[in-house]
């Protein structure tokens, strides 16, 4: 999987325009690739939402907020250590990062349900091949009721709108 979504969605975090979007769409940090990373765009969120005239955080208060965990370093370098660049504007729209980085959260937990359900298969004696076949039709309806009811289909809806 490309990681130009997960790439492009922190460097539009410092626009008003595309974290106002992010906020009013209710894009879940779940949907980024690397959880190591969610944190820094919870913390931008709440940055938008606590400022009285909903500012996106600058670069240098990227620059200058310690992210907890890891040892005192600021949230840019630890973006700098995933060669995610913040001064750079790209050319795609946040609209396009929430399409990307909810298709590749669908089609990842997808791949995981049925890659369980292959070795599952493989591993069990035929008496209880029913099983991971069972555990698939549960990870998938799951699935369907995340994106059609949980915070992924909110997110959805409100992406839709």
């Amino acid at each position: 999987m490309s990681r130009h979504g997960e790439v492009t969605l922190f460097q539009l975090l410092t626009e008003d325009d595309s974290i106002e979007i992010l906020v009013q769409k209710k894009f879940s940090s779940e949907l980024i690739p690397t959880p190591e990373l969610r944190p820094i765009y919870e913390w931008a969120v709440r940055q938008y939402e606590q400022h009285p005239h909903g500012l996106a955080p600058t670069f240098a208060m990227f620059m200058e907020t310690e992210l907890p965990g890891h040892g005192g370093k600021p949230m840019g370098a630890v973006l700098h250590e995933y060669h995610i660049p913040l001064d750079y504007v790209p050319d795609e729209s946040v609209e396009w990062v929430i399409e990307d980085l909810r298709s590749q959260h669908l089609r990842s937990n997808i791949g995981d349900i049925l890659k369980a359900c292959v070795f599952g298969v493989t591993e069990v004696p035929a008496d209880e091949i029913l099983e991971p076949i069972d555990a698939l039709i549960a990870g998938t309806t799951k699935l369907r009721e995340n994106y059609t009811s949980g915070p992924e289909a909110e997110s959805m809806r409100s992406y839709e709108k």
